[in-house]
């Protein structure tokens, strides 16, 4: 079984990432897991054509 997660800050140490990683390691022989940052998804801009960035659409094919 394959699962994704996403960290939700930018910040190294966040509680977000640890946690993450320490199931990533931990449970690495029920599952996998794969870490998915958002440090380069651009800032939300209603006026920006999403589906020209490559971020975005690289974690939309990941989650989908």
């Amino acid at each position: 079984m394959k699962f994704v997660g996403l960290v939700g800050s930018n910040y190294d140490q966040s509680y977000n990432r640890k946690l993450l990683e320490f199931i990533r390691r931990n449970f690495k022989f029920k599952f996998e897991l794969e870490v998915l940052e958002i440090d380069e998804v651009p800032m939300f801009n209603q006026d920006e054509k999403w589906d020209e960035s490559f971020q975005l659409r690289y974690l939309y094919n990941k989650i989908t």
